[in-house]
């Protein structure tokens, strides 16, 4: 029985495709996981604080810089290998380009940027951010190419020598109390990453022109146009809770925000993130086919749902004290938190890979449509918590609107499956 059930899932793809991608995403985190504990004992939450905020630089940047024209690297048919190639040149080109005009306009508008966020972190990190940004999205469009071609052995083995080699130099400048180890560990870590992805890619065998660029930039111009704003707005609204909490508050409370979520995120980061690529690139392949697409998603929700729930119930009655045994005595606050944000992070596991389906189903306007209503709500809620004094408060209107919009967007989803059906 246990050889055919061993059997079953190796002929089974999605299982197969999902094993591999995600062997190298749960090896990775869990080297992560294991130096947490660690990590929390040797930095203080004002340093988790730092790191969360260079992450928020980083992610904004390199959301912004590829126009999102990696996320069209999926779409040429096979027999159209020159157009994906082209559109892989044209996103690394967009991120280098785009990349040295934010240090530029960061540079003409420092003082102010400054002000706002406060001298706690370093002008020079501003620049670095910006340029791990650079390096992060031409990971993310070497990763895409990736997944286009099926090469998921490689998308796996990327986050395991990423967060190597982050846990290895945070521990030994941590060691050694070296200022600002966290915030360099990262960006070593994406440093290393991001050249290997660029390697193991022969980029001069690739067919690609000027004018080939320019024909793919316009053909797929949905990517700027609609995945664009929204992925960026969407990406400004993640960071918003740290940003607003480091300058409402302060970075001891921003540290213990930004490790609770730390925490809460691992499932996804763990499955969810592999689970995505191999549902676009089947969903790619199936869609129009309704049925197919309708069984895609909800196979997808029904998998996560039962990875995540008993983490989530784990957290939401117990997070305080599992915080404090696991990462230490200055750590409860985090628990507390994370107890709050537990079911808002259990629908983002379960909803958030099939995302991707709006844009193979080129109905990416919604995303934007969503995301620029939670522009305004998720800095909104922890305005409102400032107003009341408390930061709790904040995290629970935070909450209760990210529940309401997971609700919505899904429910948009299916319905234009079935309108699609009906037409």
């Amino acid at each position: 029985m246990i050889k055919n059930f061993i059997k079953k899932i190796k002929s089974n793809e999605w299982l197969k495709n999902i094993g591999i991608l995600s062997s190298g995403t749960i090896i990775a985190q869990l080297i992560i996981v294991a130096a947490t504990p660690i990590l929390s004992r040797i930095y203080q939450p004002k340093d988790f604080a730092l790191l969360a905020l260079l992450v928020s630089i980083y992610s904004i940047c390199s959301g912004a810089i590829t126009l999102k024209y990696e996320t069209a690297i999926m779409l040429p048919k096979r027999q159209e290998e020159n157009e994906a190639e082209s559109i892989f040149t044209l996103t690394i080109f967009s991120s280098i380009f785009f990349g040295f005009v934010l240090i530029c306009l960061y540079f003409s508008i420092s003082e102010n940027v400054t002000e706002y966020i406060g001298s706690s972190i370093s002008e020079r990190w501003i620049y670095i951010g910006i340029l791990t940004g650079i390096l992060f999205s031409i990971q993310a469009t070497c990763i895409a190419w990736f997944n286009r071609n099926k090469e998921f052995n490689k998308i796996g083995i990327l986050p395991i020598i990423q967060n190597t080699t982050i846990v290895i130099i945070a521990l030994v400048l941590g060691y050694y109390t070296v200022e600002s180890g966290l915030l360099l560990a990262q960006f070593v870590g994406i440093l290393v990453a991001s050249s290997l992805s660029l390697l193991v890619i022969n980029l001069f065998s690739f067919r690609y022109s000027i004018e080939g660029m320019r024909y793919v930039a316009v053909k797929y111009k949905n990517a700027p146009k609609y995945l664009l704003p929204s992925n960026l707005v969407d990406i400004v609204t993640q960071q918003w809770p740290i940003i607003l909490i480091f300058s409402f508050y302060s970075a001891e409370i921003s540290g213990q925000f930004s490790m609770a979520w730390r925490i809460l995120v691992l499932p996804m980061a763990l499955l969810g993130a592999a689970i995505a690529q191999v549902f676009y690139q089947r969903y790619a392949n199936i869609w129009p086919n309704l049925d197919l697409a309708r069984s895609e998603i909800f196979r997808t929700w029904k998998f996560l749902a039962i990875i995540g729930i008993l983490p989530t119930i784990a957290i939401l009655f117990f997070g305080e004290y599992l915080f404090l045994f696991i990462l230490g005595d200055a750590w409860g606050e985090a628990g507390k938190m994370a107890s709050i944000m537990s079911l808002m992070t259990f629908l983002r596991l379960i909803t958030a890979p099939t995302a991707s389906a709006f844009n193979v189903m080129s109905i990416q306007r919604y995303s934007f449509y969503f995301g620029l209503v939670l522009f305004f709500a998720r800095p909104l809620s922890f305005v409102l918590g400032f107003m009341i004094g408390d930061v709790y408060t904040g995290i629970i209107f935070f909450s209760i609107f990210e529940i309401i919009q997971i609700s919505l967007y899904q429910f948009v989803l299916i319905r234009q499956i079935n309108l699609y059906s009906s037409a």
